[in-house]
């Protein structure tokens, strides 16, 4: 640390400065001073680095400032527009926990504080017929005669995405299972969700695990399968 009596300036653009005027000095009286000019060579090299190392943090502060007031004007816009993306999709039926947590999103606690929703998922099993695809969902979506769903709620909300769609759709609000999905494409992969829905149309439960079947119209001479008992 200098002292308060130091003769060498301690800011850098004073300090390059002043080296100038040391080695001009003593360039002047060599002889008188008992000097040689290669005792003193190196002040010149010395002020030469030193003030072109000033000048280039001068530009980069100048830069820099540039940038802060660059930064100040873009961040927010574009922040506002983040935002409105994440408010679209993190409620979205596809979102996981996993998706969350890549993007750094808080995972919530229970999904669902609204009274009368509880926190259990339907379990999905599907069946394609030719055009039609049986949604069945449930506790025991394989098995009707045992199927059934929570006290709590009043049916499911499907959603169903076909292979090319960027999103899913809700399709129906279905109280019986199965739910009969008519496909008018001729080949499709189509993958559906489904989740419990309690008595106000917007009070949702968590989504079920996506499942996925290969549907299309209705092949010639096929015969639709007898359906079993409905929950």
């Amino acid at each position: 640390m200098a002292r308060k009596d130091d003769y060498i300036p301690s800011n850098d653009e004073k300090f390059a400065e002043w080296l100038g005027r040391v080695s001009a000095a003593l360039n002047a009286h060599l002889d008188d001073l008992g000097l040689k000019a290669e005792d003193v060579a190196f002040l010149a090299d010395a002020r030469a680095e030193m003030q072109e190392i000033v000048d280039l943090q001068k530009e980069l502060e100048r830069r820099m400032r540039g940038l802060m007031g660059r930064k100040r004007d873009v961040r927010p816009p574009i922040e506002q527009a983040v935002r409105r993306l994440v408010m679209q999709v993190k409620h979205h039926p596809a979102m996981t926990d996993e998706l969350r947590l890549s993007m750094g999103l808080t995972i919530p606690k229970g999904y669902r504080s609204r009274r009368g929703v509880g926190k259990e998922r339907p379990l999905l099993f599907l069946e394609a017929q030719g055009g039609t695809v049986f949604v069945h969902f449930g506790t025991m979506p394989r098995n009707e005669h045992l199927n059934g769903k929570p006290k709590w709620a009043r049916g499911c909300c499907i959603y169903r995405r076909k292979a090319g769609e960027s999103e899913y759709r809700l399709i129906a609000e279905s109280s019986r299972s199965p739910y009969r999905d008519e496909i008018e494409d001729e080949a499709v992969s189509v993958t559906y969700l489904a989740a419990y829905q309690a008595s106000g149309t917007h009070e949702i439960g968590r989504y079920s695990t996506p499942s996925t079947v290969a549907a299309g119209t209705v092949e010639p001479g096929a015969r639709p399968r007898k359906l079993r008992r409905a929950a």
